[in-house]
């Protein structure tokens, strides 16, 4: 599994959820659950995605999804 910590810098954010299962069953990852530890640390984290080429797909309360086509 790639690291995306890594990858996007995500410092302030932790990985959790399926990611999580996929790495230790060594099977694919399908998504990265994101979590950051402050407001600033999300505002950051959204504008690494969308300079990464990631687009919005849907806003609620309490998450946003973005996609990536790489």
């Amino acid at each position: 599994m790639k690291n995306p910590n890594a990858e996007l810098n995500l410092k302030g954010c932790f990985i959790a959820g399926g990611a999580i299962l996929s790495a230790a069953t060594k099977s694919e990852v399908s998504d990265y659950d994101v979590y950051p530890k402050s407001l600033e640390d999300a505002i950051d984290i959204c504008y690494t995605l969308i300079d990464d080429g990631c687009f919005v797909l849907d806003v609620s309360e309490r998450a946003i999804t973005f996609k990536s086509n790489n």
